[in-house]
């Protein structure tokens, strides 16, 4: 095995559910997947988290700061812009904090974090695989 091998997660996240399935495991959620702006919204510490990043909390700028391995994530709240590493990014749904939990578009955070996405827009399920 290579010494930087990284074992695959697999988060299966519905709309509306506050239970998701990591590796096939049922985990309770703080706050449930949303749409808003026909995007939808997915709570973020437990999506990096669940792929082994540090999340940070600026509550003076209210930045959100998410480390993994050498890959560096600023996203502000209310606002649609970003910057992963030195490159910044424009949003086209801001971060917000609902009920005390910042909700990300998972598919901007999804692919900063080098994962893939898919959409069932049937049963409003996303699924994240990191790493791609």
């Amino acid at each position: 095995m290579p010494v930087n091998f990284i074992p695959k997660t697999k988060i299966v996240l519905q709309v509306g559910n506050s239970v998701a399935l990591v590796n096939d495991k049922t985990v309770k959620l703080d706050a449930s997947p949303k749409i808003v702006k026909d995007r939808t919204l997915v709570p973020l510490r437990f999506i990096a988290e669940a792929f082994g990043a540090d999340v940070q909390w600026n509550s003076v700028f209210k930045l959100v700061i998410i480390k993994l391995q050498d890959k560096e994530i600023i996203l502000q709240i209310g606002t649609s812009y970003a910057s992963v590493g030195d490159k910044k990014y424009i949003l086209d749904t801001a971060p917000i904090i609902d009920k005390g939990y910042t909700m990300v578009p998972i598919r901007f955070i999804a692919e900063a974090l080098n994962s893939s996405v898919e959409w069932d827009s049937t049963t409003k399920t996303v699924t994240i695989v990191y790493p791609k």
